[in-house]
């Protein structure tokens, strides 16, 4: 048996098709079944649970943090421009 250009071209051919249509068919059931999730996920009754109790911290007066604020801005804007020094002269906070 002997094959030739147009055998090898047909195969070639069929075998990509086969491989488009099972990719096809994956993605289809991918789908399928992240709606079937989400459908189950919408039907299922949340928790009511009692609100969480918050406590606020005072951060702005920690200086320590603001430090930590400061010298990583500065990091940032160096590795921005590395060619330019920079130097701290003020603290102050943005709302």
């Amino acid at each position: 048996m002997e094959f030739n250009l147009m055998n090898s071209l047909e195969l070639t051919v069929v075998a990509m098709v086969i491989v488009f249509l099972v990719l096809t068919g994956l993605m289809l059931l991918m789908q399928v079944t992240a709606k079937f999730a989400q459908m189950i996920e919408k039907k299922a009754v949340p928790e009511v649970s009692a609100p969480a109790v918050t406590v606020k911290e005072n951060l702005a007066h920690d200086e320590e943090l603001e430090r930590v604020a400061v010298l990583v801005a500065l990091a940032e804007a160096a590795q921005e421009n590395a060619n330019k020094h920079y130097e701290i002269e003020e603290i102050k906070r943005i709302k």
